[in-house]
């Protein structure tokens, strides 16, 4: 059997002690009018309660049988009073208690347990309105007549309330889910995407004029690997990536993934951004700065960098597990200009330097051979040649 949750076991010993409480009173009123068949069928379910009780909080072991028990035993309590009362109609329908037995079905134990609990309240609802009460005989004690509206009355508020507060529970744990569910879509998706993810089903795929791509990776990580063990490879890569994380969202840019020791975001995607190639190069000028200012989980680290400008394709692709990814040969030239680059610097293509020229100091390296392309025009990107603007002045200031 799984262990139990802490809130489930929780929820069931604040239920129980609930659910004692009203079986006392119950049981007390009944004494006091002089009915004992149902206080004595109170009385023994109170002390059952109370057991189960006990026995969840010195143990908290038994948690689905003790369910399971409390499911058909708050159909039979009710019957039981019911036919001590002579019946249903003279009980002020008692018996719409028993719905406690399903619900707490629903909320503990799912949709089989329900059914199977469902099905015995309905049948005892049937039997307590099918047994007359002549056929009881000495086991019913029939009731004051002047008691009959205030059974009918508090045996209908206390179903409602119970309805009700059950209701309420399940809308506020639904509610948290959601709201659960979607911050962990946020995680993965651009808040843009998710929304509409979130509103339907739908294939999203999306054409972006204008966007920079900037791909990362750290230089000679494949040694540094056969230096390190796994738990401080994990603890490097977490570090170097979750800063890398903050100053793309300083910017404005959209992380697309990590593979291995290479990191890959984006500018200008899912929002068209005027100025998307600049945001590339500012976070690249950042990211170069914090790798040669400090070191990451002890290690110091030099980083290549290539950034391209482009069209691209953006849409998300799987149904089980989602990932928003972008296409295009601008992609896989920004790829070439970081896995061709030199260590320590940042080298970006034409489309690029045309972009931030006015706003970046660049040096040109000429035409070199890329895989795939032939000779391409290079520059290295150098530094600012002004002071940067709101946004990426915003995203240079210290975290």
């Amino acid at each position: 059997m799984r262990p139990t949750p802490d809130p489930q076991l929780s929820l069931l010993k604040l239920l129980h002690v609930a659910g004692g409480g009203t079986l006392v009173l119950f049981g007390g009123a009944f004494l006091l009018l002089g009915l004992r068949g149902p206080a004595l069928v109170e009385a023994s379910y109170a002390a059952f309660t109370l057991g189960t009780l006990a026995w969840l909080q010195l143990t908290g072991r038994g948690y689905q049988a003790v369910v399971w028990l409390h499911g058909f035993g708050v159909i039979l309590v009710p019957l039981g009073v019911t036919l001590c009362l002579g019946g249903l109609p003279a009980s002020g329908g008692f018996m719409v208690w028993g719905l406690i037995g399903p619900l707490a079905a629903m909320m503990f134990l799912g949709r089989r347990a329900t059914l199977i609990t469902g099905a015995s309240y309905l049948a005892a609802l049937f039997l307590s309105a099918a047994v007359p009460a002549e056929a009881l005989g000495a086991w019913a004690t029939l009731p004051p007549a002047w008691l009959l509206p205030v059974l009918a009355v508090s045996n209908a508020a206390g179903a409602s309330i119970l309805v009700l507060a059950t209701l309420s529970h399940f809308v506020r744990r639904l509610r948290e889910e959601q709201e659960r569910a979607y911050a962990l879509l946020l995680n993965i998706l651009p808040p843009e995407i998710a929304a509409v993810l979130k509103a339907r089903h739908t294939t999203i795929a999306q054409h972006h004029a204008g966007a920079s791509i900037l791909f990362a990776d750290i230089v000679d990580f494949t040694p540094l690997c056969d230096r390190l063990t796994p738990a401080e490879i994990v603890d490097l890569l977490n570090a170097v990536f979750s800063h890398f994380d903050e100053l793309a969202a300083r910017y404005g840019m959209e992380k697309i993934k990590t593979i291995g020791d290479a990191y890959m975001v984006v500018a200008g995607v899912p929002e068209p951004d005027p100025r998307h190639a600049c945001k590339a190069a500012g976070l690249a000028l950042d990211m170069r700065a914090a790798v040669a200012s400090r070191l990451f989980a002890g290690h110091h680290i030099d980083l290549r960098v290539g950034i391209n400008s482009g069209p691209v394709m953006a849409g998300v692709i799987g149904r089980r597990k989602f990932i928003y990814d972008v296409w295009g040969q601008a992609v896989n030239l920004a790829s070439r200009m970081e896995s061709q680059g030199v260590p320590g610097c940042i080298q970006i293509s034409r489309s690029t330097y045309e972009l931030i020229r006015g706003e970046f100091t660049c040096r040109a390296n000429g035409a070199r051979p890329m895989k795939g392309y032939g000779p391409v025009e290079v520059w290295t990107l150098l530094e600012r040649t002004e002071e940067p603007a709101a946004e990426s002045a915003a995203a240079a200031a210290p975290a």
